[in-house]
């Protein structure tokens, strides 16, 4: 019998996976994830907004400069209310709106040439096993068989070089679309140092 006092599993995984939207739901699944994996990943925790920036930068992108500039209106409301002086109010603003346009280019301005830190790291093999599999979504690869799965489970045995060959072949794969560049270059610059396998480690 559950706990009638709080929610069980079943109900807290479904709950976590309304809270991402229909309509940002389809825009991530129109990149290739399947609804499986995508409803996993929710149910294991993952935040929406963090989905949505790794799937579909541009969208995210364009919502974070639009809430920032709704933010910014009810600041500069508060300056006026305040007698700050209007040019200084509009100064402050511009600057601001400045640099949340920086920003948010930031993240969907890259290019095949944004994989080469990456490469040119020759003490880097390949992403951890469960960051891996990620990185192969984010590269427009689709789940099965084949020359560009990730080495993981049964295949991470396999050497070191086999798995840089197979992680470079990914990049490969990911440049020859924009958008599957997009995500796997920000998906790359999100990970820590521990998410890396590196040579010499077991």
């Amino acid at each position: 019998m559950p706990d009638s006092e709080g929610p069980t599993n079943r109900q807290r995984s479904v709950s976590t996976v309304r809270r991402l939207s229909a309509f940002d739901r389809s825009a991530i699944l129109e990149t290739g994830v399947s609804e499986e994996e995508l409803d996993v990943r929710l149910a294991g925790g993952e935040r929406p907004d963090s989905l949505v920036k790794e799937f579909t930068p541009e969208r995210w992108a364009e919502r974070q400069l639009s809430m920032a500039k709704l933010s910014l209106k009810s600041s500069v409301r508060t300056f006026f209310e305040l007698g700050v002086p209007k040019p200084e109010i509009e100064r402050l603003s511009n600057g601001v709106l400045e640099q949340l346009l920086i920003e948010a280019l930031e993240v969907v301005s890259v290019s095949a040439e944004d994989f080469e830190p990456f490469l040119d790291d020759e003490s880097i093999v390949c992403p951890v096993p469960h960051q891996w599999n990620r990185f192969r979504v984010a590269c427009g690869i689709r789940p099965g068989p084949g020359p560009l799965m990730c080495m993981i489970l049964g295949g991470w045995s396999r050497s070191d070089e086999e798995k840089r060959e197979r992680f470079e072949a990914q990049i490969d794969f990911a440049k020859q679309d924009r958008r599957n560049t997009e995500r796997a270059v920000n998906f790359l610059r999100s990970l820590s140092d521990e998410d890396w396998h590196r040579r010499g480690q077991s």
